[in-house]
Parts: structure tokens; C-alpha cells; sequence
């Protein structure tokens, strides 16, 4: 009796259990979802509740693939759109799109785990050939998706709108999307809410919710970056299934991969394997050259007339900035506009570190893992050095190798970039890598910061000057005892009594804190007829002319950044302003017996002589910009180069817009040879907060339609820019 009841609980709590696991949520009132809060009406609730239930019953096989495969690529995914600032909730596309099978194939030949057709493909960057299709790699098509949402985002300023952008592009979206929702963070879905954000919501919904109840899968993605390698070598290094490897690396239809490009291979593993899998990884030898492929580095600024302009790159998909020669943290954050608080902690720096010229630094925060599993350090590289290099924040970096501080890592030490290493489990040390000679990075010399001359160019829309890209910034090594100062100090030699030659057997001393500074060079011997000379420095005032740095007119004046610092009271983090006086040190050779006169003439040695160039004068012309014109055009109509249009004109970048005026100051500049278009069109002044968008509804024109008239290449509008509306 006992047992038969004791069979009856069982089966009851196992009834219990199922019913918990197989429960059906439902739609709420209202939810967040891609930051933003959505209110369901009733019509629209029960239109999301039909789709939850459709995606959850019955159970099946599907299903439960399905589900497993969302814990095996969701990791990969949610880290991609972490570093491209994405909304976590858009994960769910994938699952709309695809069901996170590679080798998805819709009626209209789109393919992948995010449906690109081979033109969206190609234009957002991906490898479609007979080798390689890109659209089947998690990464790289998770990557092209990130570029194609941003973009649309730019356009719709609401990632709801956005989504829906995602399945019927920017055109068919802008049809549908009110127009209030830009910048909204709250709207409404009703009865006319279009059917694709309905699903995309019952997608959240129910799949969240499943997944917060299962069990971990018993298996999960070993990623092995590499290069060169087939899948069956692979599968023959680490005694795994080759046609599994076949299974999840789809994309690859070559014989091997490609050695001009790292690619990641998705090893499946069993959980249990994972460490052992990992370690062999570690040991590679060719990891060591993968790693050389961080920072990935793309330079975003191509054109800066001065040392005062910002030169933005990209950085790991970050945005970055470029240290120029006498920059310090505080100049570095006042050009890229953001808190010197900010930008010391998104590079875990302190504000007694050195900016180092040449390197690119964070203006974005960094990710919490990297995209490859582990590294070698090499060299005489820090926890922080590596940090940088992959885009990972210190703190969890040192966290992920059980580290309390940052310091230099012995040569071939295996330190771990995407979780942390088990307790367990000792430092790794790959002892080919002690022998290897250290890369040296190539950091980009002063010239590659002056003036760049204007490339030769057929067409306008060509214009892409090549640049170096330099390496990401390294750390300098400071001991303790450093650390405690700011900056060196300098220290004004006191001033000492000088003996001066006047006649036999007499000599006068000259003593006065006010005076210039005098310092003697040995006399020549008697018979010499070059007589002695006497050095004499004397005070002066700098006023700073609009691009100067304080490095450049520390170089003027042979002086170093911290002495003028020192000269002028100026701390780490002031920041040097045009029209701002300079106390600077200027030196002179004068004749020893020519001295006392010398002196005698400066009467009033506190009063510095102000040191100003002349500007120099030309003639100016003013241009008027006209619809279609650009700075390229402008250069060719005077016969001048646009590098000398942007600096006439203080421009930042390539963009003017109708109405502008331009100064020409050429010499040799010719009139204007062409009128503006004829016909009747309107003119709309951008307002803060308008987006493309929102001014197409405004007067019943397309976005694209409004781009091509105002010669507008991307979807960013500033405020008070004249738009063209014909």
C-alpha cells in the first residue's frame, strides 16, 4: 500500500513540475521592450497572446532543437550587440528570421541566420563567393544585422520602428510607423500596430520565458579562432566529429579557410570536455599570430588640418580618439567632447598616467569579454596593455584570470579573455612564445600629423586617402615611487653672481631676482679674435594663435610641455585656449663686453615683450554654396584644394549645406560659373530633434527623395542645416 501511494505522489509532483515547465505566459498590459515601454490595447493584447500560444504548443521536437539552439548562439549574439550597443531584446529577430538554423532559405533567396539576400549581404560588408558565405557565419552576418539596424535607428530614432524597418526596409517601414514614435520612449500597439512587431514581441515573450525555466544544455560552442586550417585538421588537433564541425561552420565551402582573414570555428562540445577542448586551444602555436590581429583599427576622420582638430577611429567597433603630439587626458577629452572623469575611467586610467602620443583611446566602454578565448602576452605587456588591445575592461579582465592588480605578465602566459579561469586550474605558460622576438607595434611618426596634401582624384565620390592606422595605446611602465607627481617639476635655477670682463684686474656682479637670467660661456683665450659671448634669457609672452598646442610651442621656445606647464601654473588637466597668454622664456647671444649696456636697456625687465605673428593677408572671396555643390566641386570652380576650403572655413569634415557661405582667399580665384538649378522648390530649417524621417511625413516626400536633392550620404542632420524640399 505504502508503495503504490508513495508511486501516486511521484506522479502528482511530476504532473506539478510539467505543467510549471510547460506553462503558457501571457501578454502584460504593459512591457518594456527594446528600451522602450509598450502599452497593449485590448485588440492588440490578444493579437500578441495568439502568437505566444502558436509559438509554444504543441510541444515537439522542433521546439525543443530550437530552444537548444537558442542556448548555444545567444551567448555570441547578446556579446556582438553589447559592442555594437544594440538592445539585447533584437536576439529575438534571429529566431524570427531563421530559427538560428544557418542554412535558412526564404521563397525570396534570403539566407542565414539573419536573411540577408546577396546584395544587402555585400553592401553590409559580407564574403559571398564560392568559397565562403558569410551570411551562414554567426559573427560576421550578427555583424552586417548590428550595421543595418544602426543604421535605420539613424533614420527612426526608436528601435521599435527600427525592428519593423528590419522586414520591410526604410521606405515600406516609414509608411507604416506614426511619426510621433521618434525619440518616444512610450508607445502604444493597437489594432493597426503591423503584424511583424506583434510577433517580434510574442517572440520575447514566450521564448524568455522558456528559457528561464530549462535546464543548461548538456552542450555548448568551443570557439577556435584560426587561419589556414580545413575543418578535418581541426577535427583530427582536438578528436572531434568532423561532420558535426561540417554542421555548425556551414559558411565554409572551401577546402580550408582562408589565410588572408582569422575566421572562428564553432567546436560543439559536451560541457565536460569544454576545459580540456579550451586548453588545447591555449597552446596553439598559431594563437600567438592571431592575436596580433587586435586592436582591429579603422580610421573614420580622413581629413585634419591641425593638431587642435579631433581624429576619430574606430576601435574593436568602438569609437576612439587619436592622441596627437602634446595632448594630455584632459586636451584628448575636451576635443572629443566628453568629461575627463568619463574618459579616465572607460580606459582605466588615473589622472597621474601619461597620455601617449600616437595611440587610439576608448570613448566608448569597453566590453566585458573579449572576442577570442584567450591570449599569449609577449613582450613586456601589462593586464592593462591587453585591456586595451581587445577592448576589455580591467576589472574584468583581472577578475577572469584571479589577478588583484594590474602587472607585467611573464613572456607566453595564457590569459583567459571570455570566462574565468577554474580555480583549479594552474597559469599556463606556452614556452614558444619566450623565444619569440617581440612585435614591435608601428606608431605613426609627426609627420603623419601635419597637413596631408589632396590626393589625385577623378571623382568626387572617390575621395579615400589612405592612411596608416597606428596601435592601440600602451600603458607606460611607471615605478611606485613616480607615481606620487603628476609631472616633473622645473625648477628655476636660482640666479647667480656673474662676473662680467671690463677692465684688468676689476669685475662687476650683477645680482637681481627681477633681472634676465645671464649665464656665461668659457672666455676665449687672448690670442682668439672671436671674442666671448654671453648667454641671456630673458621672459616673454606667448599669445596662442587658434591650432597651437602646448607641445608645439614648447618646441618653439626650447622649452618642454612641463616646464611651460610649470611657467604658466597650469595643471595636468587645463587645457590650452586660443587668444591665451603664455609666459615663455626667451634666449639671446650677446658679446660679454656688451652686457651692462644690454641690461642697461631693459628698463622694466618685468614687463615681458609680447611675441605675436602678423596673420597673413590675401584676398577673400565669398562663395555661396548651391544645391548639389560640394567642397570637392567648390576647389575645382577656384582652382584651389578642399584641404585649404576646410581650413579657410574652419570645417570640421566634408559637409556644407545649401545657402553656406564660403570664404575663397586665393589670389588667383575664379568667379562662379555655375548658377543654382531653376524651378520652384521650398527650403525647411532643421529644427533640434527632427529627424530625415520626420521632415519626409512633414511634406509628403520619401527619406531617399530628401537625401538625393539635399546630397545628403547618411542619415545624420544637425540642427539649423537648410534642407531643399522640391
Amino acid at each position: 500500500m505504502k508503495k503504490y501511494l508513495t508511486l501516486l505522489i511521484t506522479l502528482k509532483v511530476s504532473s506539478m513540475f510539467a505543467q510549471l515547465e510547460l506553462s503558457i505566459p501571457e501578454a502584460p498590459i504593459k512591457i518594456e521592450f527594446a528600451n522602450v515601454i509598450i502599452n497593449l490595447d485590448e485588440n492588440a493584447r490578444q493579437a500578441v497572446n495568439n502568437e505566444i500560444n502558436g509559438l509554444l504548443t504543441p510541444p515537439n521536437s522542433f521546439l525543443d532543437e530550437k530552444l537548444e539552439r537558442m542556448q548555444w548562439y545567444f551567448p555570441i549574439i547578446e556579446d556582438i550587440l553589447d559592442q555594437e550597443d544594440i538592445p539585447e531584446d533584437l536576439k529575438y529577430l534571429a529566431i524570427m528570421e531563421s530559427s538560428l538554423l544557418p542554412d535558412a532559405l526564404s521563397t525570396s533567396s534570403a539566407v542565414g541566420f539573419w536573411q540577408f539576400k546577396e546584395a544587402t549581404g555585400k553592401e553590409m560588408g559580407l564574403r559571398i563567393d564560392n568559397d565562403i558565405d558569410e551570411r551562414k557565419y554567426i559573427i560576421a552576418s550578427t555583424r552586417a544585422a548590428s550595421l543595418y539596424l544602426k543604421r535605420n535607428n539613424l533614420i527612426f530614432k526608436n528601435w521599435i520602428s527600427t525592428i519593423y524597418s528590419y522586414n520591410q526596409g526604410a521606405t515600406g517601414a516609414a509608411k507604416m510607423i506614426p511619426e510621433n514614435w521618434s525619440y518616444a520612449s512610450e508607445i502604444t500597439f493597437d489594432k493597426n500596430t503591423p503584424e511583424y512587431l506583434i510577433r517580434a514581441l510574442a517572440n520575447r515573450i514566450a521564448f524568455e520565458h522558456r528559457l528561464n525555466r530549462l535546464r543548461n544544455s548538456p552542450r555548448k560552442f568551443v570557439l577556435y579562432p584560426t587561419r589556414s586550417k580545413s575543418l578535418a585538421e581541426i577535427a583530427v588537433e582536438l578528436t572531434t566529429d568532423i561532420a558535426e564541425l561540417r554542421k555548425y561552420n556551414s559558411w565554409l565551402y572551401a577546402a580550408a579557410i582562408p589565410a588572408e582573414k582569422d575566421y572562428i570555428v564553432l567546436i560543439p562540445a559536451r560541457l565536460e570536455d569544454v576545459d580540456e577542448l579550451e586548453s588545447k586551444i591555449a597552446k596553439r602555436r598559431d594563437l600567438v599570430r592571431t592575436d596580433l590581429g587586435f586592436p582591429e583599427l579603422k580610421r573614420v576622420t580622413m581629413v585634419s588640418t591641425s593638431d587642435s582638430d579631433p581624429v576619430y577611429y574606430e576601435i574593436n567597433n568602438k569609437k576612439g580618439i587619436l592622441a596627437q603630439p602634446g595632448d594630455e587626458a584632459a586636451q584628448v577629452a575636451a576635443k572629443a567632447k566628453i568629461n575627463l572623469t568619463t574618459f579616465l575611467k572607460i580606459n582605466d586610467l588615473s589622472d597621474r598616467d601619461l597620455i601617449k602620443t600616437g595611440q587610439v583611446y576608448y570613448l566608448q566602454k569597453k566590453a566585458k569579454k573579449a572576442k577570442v578565448a584567450f591570449h599569449t602576452a609577449s613582450g613586456q605587456q601589462t593586464m592593462w596593455d591587453i585591456s586595451q588591445m581587445y577592448g576589455v575592461t580591467l576589472k574584468e579582465l583581472l577578475h577572469k584570470n584571479r589577478m588583484d592588480n594590474v602587472q607585467r605578465l611573464q613572456p607566453g602566459r595564457v590569459v583567459w579573455m571570455q570566462k574565468r579561469r577554474p580555480k583549479n586550474k594552474p597559469v599556463e605558460i606556452i614556452q614558444e612564445v619566450i623565444e619569440q622576438p617581440t612585435p614591435q607595434p608601428s606608431v605613426p611618426v609627426r609627420e603623419n600629423y601635419e597637413t596631408r596634401k589632396e590626393p589625385e582624384i577623378k571623382e568626387p565620390a572617390k575621395i579615400e586617402p589612405e592612411f596608416k592606422d597606428p596601435v592601440v595605446s600602451t600603458k607606460p611602465v611607471v615605478k611606485p615611487e613616480v607615481e606620487k607627481t603628476r609631472e616633473p617639476e622645473f625648477k628655476t635655477q636660482p640666479t647667480e653672481k656673474r662676473k662680467v670682463e671690463i677692465r684688468d684686474n676689476e669685475v662687476a656682479t650683477v645680482k637681481s631676482s627681477s633681472s634676465p637670467e645671464i649665464k656665461t660661456t668659457p672666455s676665449a683665450p687672448k690670442n682668439n679674435s672671436t671674442p666671448a659671448k654671453t648667454k641671456i634669457t630673458e621672459t616673454a609672452i606667448h599669445k596662442v594663435k587658434k591650432g597651437e598646442t602646448l607641445f608645439s610651442i614648447a618646441k618653439n621656445y626650447d622649452l618642454t610641455v612641463a616646464q611651460l606647464r610649470n611657467m604658466n601654473n597650469m595643471g595636468t588637466n587645463d587645457v590650452l585656449k586660443s587668444g591665451q597668454n603664455l609666459k615663455v622664456t626667451k634666449s639671446s647671444m650677446v658679446p660679454s663686453s656688451d652686457v651692462e649696456k644690454v641690461l642697461a636697456q631693459k628698463k622694466e625687465p618685468d614687463n615681458p615683450v609680447v611675441i605675436n605673428t602678423p596673420a597673413k593677408t590675401s584676398k577673400t572671396q565669398t562663395h555661396t554654396v548651391t544645391s548639389g555643390e560640394t567642397v570637392f566641386s567648390i576647389s575645382k570652380k577656384y582652382n584651389v584644394s578642399t584641404v585649404e576650403i576646410i581650413r579657410w572655413n574652419n570645417l570640421k569634415n566634408n559637409n556644407i549645406y545649401v545657402g553656406q557661405k564660403i570664404l575663397i582667399e586665393s589670389d588667383a580665384a575664379k568667379a562662379a560659373i555655375e548658377s543654382t538649378k531653376s524651378g520652384v522648390s521650398r527650403t525647411h530649417v532643421i529644427k533640434k530633434g527632427e529627424t530625415l524621417f520626420s521632415i519626409s511625413k512633414k511634406y509628403g516626400v520619401s527619406v531617399t527623395e530628401l537625401k538625393a536633392w539635399n546630397n545628403i550620404r547618411d542619415n545624420e542632420i544637425q540642427a539649423g542645416r537648410i534642407l531643399e524640399i522640391r
